[in-house]
């Protein structure tokens, strides 16, 4: 009988958490998409019932209200991509032909729709959650202190621990014939405006030669990388293997990455930008100061213990220590103008300009924000980097994801770069060739890393292959 009593006590006490956590689920989801969102009320009240996730009610510094910098809300600048950059009839066919029939179109906004409430429901239900992060921290120390390292590929928080320290994700193996397909078509493209064409492959976490031993068995980033190289070879893309340029010049995957992030390093970034430029003089005749790209011409600023990436934050640092994060000055003059017209920012100045400082506060120790968004000022739809310096250098325009963040900056500042066009589709609802007939580049460069490799959503206008 107490064995029984016993049971129905804990019992209702497991009822009485999981009512406690969809109450707080629902209210939180009201608060913000309702009070916030829709009414914009930002009280002592709110802040109290998000008083364990204070980013999302950091005005100042990208939370709810994300500010730009005369300090306009974000919210209400909403750029039409698609007015400025208007796609041509016939590539908007390509969205008609992915539904064929009014019923099967029909099923699949409701579809949609109930996807984007699922979605919310599961972040506010896992990322979201109240003391969600004390309770990943102490999962993740009882695994620390049991010696699991396991992770199935599609399974949330799914982060693997490599030999030398390093965090990473496995992807999975997946048919790329769709993504070299939309670059090949790309390329074409630019042969008619008269323009070059260069497709840029970065490395993955994981290495060919450093971890053999998952390659193909647990990860297949890079098995993916070599296919698609294949099909652009084939296909007649001009290409450059970024992963056999890093060891080229003697670098390993462990001092190219970050221990906590996916990203490679500020470091790398200023290397790919000097192994980019030392490419194009040799194979596009273009005569870019390789010389200002060299390490020695910078002096840094590294804050130690400074950040926890994507990766160690999943892991929290119950598990995983801060690492450092360097932030590099040229020695010599730059004068840059620096716009981003999606957040109404135009601003000329010195190398700085390029850096959104709102992402290096911090009250000491390691801190939550996107470091690595310092650099470029994150992901945003257009850049566009103006080297006065340099006025009749050569335009470059980069199709990329968020690996030549730490990239586009160094880039601009040499001599022979006059400006640097970067467009980011992820964040982009235009014509990707209206933009580039816009611009006209002297070389148009698709830099991707295999973790933007995949299928192509036609109806978002936002998939990393969808260069109409």
């Amino acid at each position: 009988m107490k064995k029984e009593k016993l049971t129905c006590i804990l019992m209702y006490i497991c009822y009485g958490v999981l009512i406690f956590f969809m109450l707080t689920i629902a209210v939180r989801i009201f608060t913000r998409v309702i009070v916030v969102e829709r009414f914009q009320i930002n009280n002592a009240l709110v802040r109290a019932l998000f008083f364990d996730q204070p980013q999302l009610t950091d005005t100042e510094n990208g939370g709810i209200f994300q500010m730009n910098e005369e300090g306009e809300n974000m919210a209400a600048l909403f750029t039409d991509w698609e007015a400025l950059y208007p796609f041509d009839e016939a590539d908007l066919l390509i969205e008609e032909d992915a539904v064929s029939h009014p019923v099967l179109e029909a099923s699949g906004a409701f579809k949609a729709k109930v996807s984007s409430v699922t979605d919310k429901f599961s972040v506010y239900a896992t990322d979201f959650l109240v003391g969600q992060k004390y309770f990943v921290g102490g999962m993740n120390r009882i695994e620390q202190m049991v010696g699991w390292n396991i992770a199935a590929a599609s399974e949330y928080n799914a982060v693997v621990t490599l030999p030398d320290g390093r965090l990473t994700e496995y992807l999975p193996k997946i048919d790329v014939t769709e993504n070299a397909k939309a670059v090949a078509e790309l390329k074409e493209f630019c042969d008619g405006l008269g323009c070059d064409f260069l497709y840029v492959q970065s490395p993955y976490a994981v290495c060919k030669l450093e971890n053999a031993d998952i390659c193909g068995v647990l990860d297949y980033s890079n098995e993916n990388a070599d296919d698609m190289l294949a099909l652009l070879k084939k296909d007649g893309v001009e290409y450059l293997d970024m992963r056999k340029r890093l060891h080229g010049d003697g670098l390993s995957h462990g001092d190219a990455f970050y221990r906590t992030d996916h990203h490679w390093k500020a470091e790398t970034g200023l290397w790919a930008a000097k192994s980019l430029s030392l490419y194009l003089n040799e194979a596009h005749d273009f005569a870019i100061d390789t010389a200002m790209l060299e390490e020695n011409q910078f002096t840094t600023r590294v804050y130690p213990s400074w950040w926890l990436g994507s990766r160690g934050a999943k892991l929290t640092i119950n598990r995983v220590e801060a690492e450092d994060f360097t932030l590099f000055f040229p020695k010599y003059d730059t004068r840059l103008r620096y716009e981003i017209p999606g957040n109404r920012l135009d601003k000329t100045g010195d190398f700085t300009v390029t850096y959104d400082w709102k992402q290096r506060a911090t009250t000491g120790g390691y801190s939550e924000n996107n470091h690595y968004g310092i650099y470029n000022h994150g992901d945003v739809a257009v850049n566009i980097l103006t080297n006065l310096n340099c006025p009749t250098g050569k335009r470059i325009l980069i199709i990329k994801d968020s690996f030549t963040d730490v990239v586009n900056p160094f880039l601009a500042c040499a001599d022979g770069v006059g400006e640097v066009d970067v467009l980011d589709v992820r964040h982009f609802d235009g014509s990707a060739k209206a933009f580039i007939r816009e611009k006209d580049p002297d070389i148009v460069i698709v830099w991707y890393n295999p973790g933007a490799l995949g299928a192509t959503d036609w109806k978002s206008r936002r998939s990393t292959f969808d260069f109409r």
